[in-house]
This record gives C-alpha cells, structure tokens and sequence, in this order.
C-alpha cells in the first residue's frame, strides 16, 4: 500500500527534490556524494543488521522471513533511489533488455514477498491442495 501511494503521490522524488533544494540553498550541493555514500553505507549494514535479526526471530517460520526479507529490500531499494547516488543510479537505471535493472529489482522484492506470505500461509494451513479439496466438502 505505501508503494502504491509512493507511485500515486510521487513521494520519493519529491522528498528527493527536497533535500537537493536544501542542499543547494546551503551551497552544500556539489558535496553531496560523501554524505549519500555514508548513509548508503550505513544503510547496507543495517539491512545486514536486520537480515540477522530476522533469521533469528523468525527461523521457525520461513514464509515470514522471506516475506519481511522482501519487504526489507523494497524499503532500501526505495531509499537508494531517493538518495540518487550518481554509481548506485547509473546500475539501477542500465536497461537490461527494454526494461531497467530497477524495474527487475521491484517485481523480484515484490515477488519474494508475496512468496513469503504465501508459504506462511501454505505451512499454516497444510497444503494448498489440502485447502481446495477442504473448500469443496461444503
């Protein structure tokens, strides 16, 4: 749901226009690659931070950490794209084929967290032929 008003309201690029207008008014613009590469650093160890955190909490049940493992990575994915690294943009927006990698990347983090709620749901409930020939009893 926050994705979808992210595309709707077009957050992420407004709050980049945001702190670019910032930094610009403080005449700090043209020293922006050192601080976004910092918080892009410390961005990829807290992802490691929670990765390990989610394998430890939710080990016995593996739907919910691929699940959160997904969601996780669409969170970073959203915050490297409104940080605009001039190195991380130019790989994320390279087009592979007729789409760009950063497309791929979205449909395979929505992907992996639908996965993940499905297989939640799946070891919850038995199987999922289990399920459909449950339904059609009644």
């Amino acid at each position: 749901m926050a994705l979808v008003l992210d595309i709707a309201l077009d957050l992420r690029w407004k709050l980049h226009a945001f702190f670019m207008d910032e930094a610009t008014a403080l005449g700090v613009y043209g020293e922006r690659r050192g601080p976004q590469l910092a918080v892009l650093l410390l961005m990829g160890g807290v992802s490691i931070f929670g990765l390990v955190r989610i394998a430890r909490r939710f080990g016995g049940r593996q739907g919910v950490a691929v699940a959160l493992t997904g969601t996780m990575f669409s969170v970073g994915l959203w915050c490297c794209e409104m940080l605009s690294y001039h190195y991380t943009d130019a790989v994320l927006f390279h087009m592979v084929g007729k789409v760009m990698l950063v497309s791929l990347l979205w449909l395979a983090f929505a992907a992996t967290t639908c996965v993940g709620i499905w297989m939640d749901r799946a070891s919850r409930s038995g199987s999922v032929l289990e399920r459909i020939s449950e339904r059609r009893r009644f």
